[in-house]
């Protein structure tokens, strides 16, 4: 039952808005429209490596120490090594470790070798440097 005082209007008026609506429909607009930016643009690459963090798997060169490439002699002492760990370089065949507590750097698959990127000091870099022409070597991992 409709009673007297009602009004039968199909259509409400929306027009103009007011300052709440006003606000928060800029706002959307606005939102929906950085939204569309982030989804339309591509990153830039350079960008992106640049606010990256240094790779886990490689680490810089400390103050004081020279960063020496070595050729291992066993392929599966990669699968072990990984960047920060602390190993003793000892040359195949005989002979005591050149280098004691070397600082692994970083490890990869050479083209005839697995190679290791190690940190050592100026005197164990030259007695690995050294020997390397002749011989491989191998790495006992220390703990740590």
């Amino acid at each position: 039952m409709r009673l007297p005082d009602e009004r039968l209007d199909p259509v409400r008026r929306f027009w103009p808005p007011r300052g709440g609506a006003l606000l928060r429909g800029a706002a959307v607009a606005g939102l929906l429209v950085l939204a569309a930016l982030l989804v339309y643009t591509e990153p830039d690459p350079a960008g992106v490596a640049a606010a990256c963090p240094v790779p886990v798997d490689e680490l810089a060169v400390p103050a004081g120490l020279v960063g020496v490439p070595v050729g291992l002699a066993d392929p599966a002492a990669l699968a072990v090594l990984r960047a920060g760990d602390r190993v003793d370089l000892v040359p195949v065949g005989a002979g005591p470790a050149v280098a004691r507590d070397a600082l692994v750097l970083q490890a990869a698959e050479g083209d005839a070798a697995p190679v290791v990127y190690l940190a050592v000091t100026e005197t164990e870099a030259q007695r690995v440097l050294g020997v390397a022409a002749e011989v491989r070597f191998r790495v006992l991992v220390r703990p740590g």
